[in-house]
């Protein structure tokens, strides 16, 4: 693994996305479905990153942190 902790941002990103959304103003719907979009396509990128650095011919635990 390259030492970047991919597991524990990808827990978070939606988390603090949810955070900001509760704490923010919602009188602008389409600025708000927009963040909530961006914040769904961070999290799928870091998904597909984690896929693609899963190795199926390896044994035991992989990105693990």
């Amino acid at each position: 693994m390259s030492g970047i902790p991919l597991i524990t941002i990808l827990t978070f990103v939606p988390f603090a996305g949810a955070i900001i959304l509760a704490l923010g103003r919602s009188d602008n719907t389409t600025l708000t479905r927009r963040f909530a979009l961006g914040v769904s396509l961070i999290s799928l990128a870091l998904a597909l990153v984690m896929w693609k650095s899963f190795d199926v011919s390896a044994g035991g635990f992989q990105l693990e942190e």
